[in-house]
């Protein structure tokens, strides 16, 4: 039986997002850097990492600055920009919920045997990416003691969407 392969939990574009925006949080107050510079060290092609990255801009993630010693750079403090805030505008929600068992629509009014437990996985997945930030991604080998004040606070900032369907 061939080993088990987690499927990739983000687009492409989303987790060159991601990666970028790591990178920043790493860098953070040393420098502005260039698009270049991040695709070399996180492995993306510069073309399409500098789109990324001006949509991350427009959207108020990273500052840039023009010319030969501009760059980017996190326009928020890591510990205030969740994963969901980088990632989100890059992973359309999604308008329907095929069925895993067939080619249906599964919805809470059409449940199939599986829709329960699947909406429970994605709703852990979609919580999980808003409520922990850049800064609690690069502290993962704090102890849990020291994390889980800054969880509390980034639970506070899930945003109205996902916190109305935990309710639910």
């Amino acid at each position: 039986m061939p080993p088990f392969i987690l499927p990739t939990m983000l687009s492409t574009t989303a987790d060159h997002a991601l990666r970028a925006v790591l990178f920043l949080a790493r860098q953070r107050g040393t420098r502005l850097t260039s698009a270049e510079e991040i695709a070399h060290a996180i492995g993306a092609p510069s073309n399409y990492l500098s789109k990324v990255l001006h949509q991350l801009r427009r959207s108020g993630v990273v500052a840039s600055s023009p010319g030969r010693q501009g760059g980017f750079s996190l326009a928020i403090c890591p510990t205030q920009l969740t994963i969901a805030d980088v990632v989100g505008q890059f992973e359309p929600a999604p308008a329907t919920s095929r069925c895993l068992l067939g080619d249906r629509l599964c919805d809470p009014d059409t449940p199939c045997e599986a829709h329960s437990r699947w909406a429970s996985i994605r709703q852990a997945y979609r919580i999980g990416l808003a409520t922990t930030t850049i800064a609690e991604l690069l502290s993962g080998d704090k102890p849990l003691g020291q994390r889980v004040e800054a969880t509390r606070s980034a639970r506070a900032r899930i945003p109205r969407s996902i916190a109305r369907s935990i309710t639910k």
